[in-house]
């Protein structure tokens, strides 16, 4: 089993105050701001 038949095929999940999606590329930047920050990782 590979981390695709685990991962592969989640839905979207969509509220009016919150968004739940697969990780993309795009996401690459703010995933880096927030775990560099020492507030976050502490």
């Amino acid at each position: 089993m590979n981390v695709e038949d685990v991962f592969g095929n989640l839905p979207t999940l969509e509220t009016e105050r919150l968004l739940l999606r697969k990780l993309s590329l795009d996401d690459v930047r703010n995933m880096f701001a927030y775990g560099s920050d020492p507030q976050v990782t502490m």
